[in-house]
């Protein structure tokens, strides 16, 4: 049993990032090796290193996926802006479908409670309700299938995923057949050909943390530490691998922390716009091509028939989670 499910941790003095703090810890030249040995282009070093320098008071960490996973989330986002006609703020992302039945689980230990024993990616229930992340840019380095760094150069999600298959269902509660989504996947892969995939940065929301003059409160009930594969990292918060992250004795190895972490996915606040939860998201497409892929994809959105009846049923539903 965790000792708190709200410890967080009190903001004060710089914020030392996962990244800057690993970098200190095992060296650039280290990190660099390993890379470019995985094949990463050495012209995009910069860019990661400007990410990483963004880090602050409240960042939970990294993940990466294929494009495919950038087309699932644009097409939740752009569904619920304009025939849900529900605002979405810029700094964030749906990274499952809101509304889904199966998230229900509200805070990490109730996610701990329904599931008792082994707690892993095995099942397909599990891998819904949970969302693998890196603490830093630049963890797990050295290990291809733990890195989200490699695998958003790589254009891979760590699974092999069929999202459109995952959006069915959401599409027919809101009374389209699945045509509706081939049409608005042939529009995503007409734009979208890099062979890059997403990166994805989830902190807390800077206005929660003015407030309370704490970090970390919010995933602290959202997140667990853990090993690969999603196996429980002991029972410390996420709040306490952060304050370890900060420390020298962690510069000097002689502190660790977990290899990985795990999101919580559920209706009510990782799924939810008007959260505290931030998600920004980076790729290698310039604004241009994105934003003509997202106006005709508004365009296809705006001019189909839709089961008014259906979206408003939708509607109230998600609004009622949000509360």
């Amino acid at each position: 049993m965790f000792s708190s499910i709200e410890a967080g941790l009190c903001v004060q003095g710089k914020f030392l990032g996962p990244s800057e703090q690993l970098v200190k810890r095992d060296g650039w030249a280290l990190i660099e090796k390993k890379l470019l040995f995985a094949k990463l282009p050495k012209n995009t070093f910069l860019f990661f290193h400007s990410i990483a320098e963004n880090e602050s008071w409240g960042h939970i960490g990294y993940h990466a996926a294929a494009q495919d996973y950038r087309i699932y989330q644009d097409i939740i986002r752009l569904t619920i802006e304009e025939l849900l006609h529900i605002p979405v703020r810029e700094d964030f992302q749906f990274l499952r479908i809101p509304g889904d039945s199966d998230l229900f689980l509200e805070n990490i230990q109730e996610f701990f409670d329904y599931w008792p024993f082994n707690i892993d990616n095995k099942t397909e229930l599990r891998r819904k309700q949970i969302l693998s992340l890196n603490y830093g840019i630049f963890s797990n380095y050295d290990a291809i299938h733990s890195s989200s760094l490699l695998m958003f150069v790589q254009g891979r999600s760590h699974s092999s995923v069929d999202f459109q298959r995952l959006l069915v269902p959401f599409y027919g509660d809101l009374g389209f057949s699945p045509e509706v989504l081939n049409q608005l996947y042939m529009i995503a892969r007409k734009h979208l050909i890099k062979e890059e995939g997403i990166l994805l940065r989830l902190f807390e929301s800077p206005f929660l943390i003015d407030q309370s003059g704490e970090a970390y409160n919010f995933a602290d009930r959202q997140c667990y530490p853990c090993k690969g594969r999603g196996f429980r990292w002991g029972e410390n918060l996420i709040s306490e691998q952060y304050a370890c992250v900060l420390s020298e004795n962690y510069v000097l190895k002689q502190v660790e922390i977990s290899p990985q972490l795990r999101l919580l996915m559920n209706n009510t606040y990782t799924l939810n716009p008007f959260s505290d939860l931030c998600v920004q998201r980076f790729d290698f497409y310039d604004p241009a091509t994105i934003a003509l892929y997202e106006k005709e994809m508004r365009s296809y959105l705006q001019n189909i028939p839709v089961n008014q009846f259906k979206l408003d049923a939708y509607r109230k539903k998600i609004l009622k989670l949000w509360n």
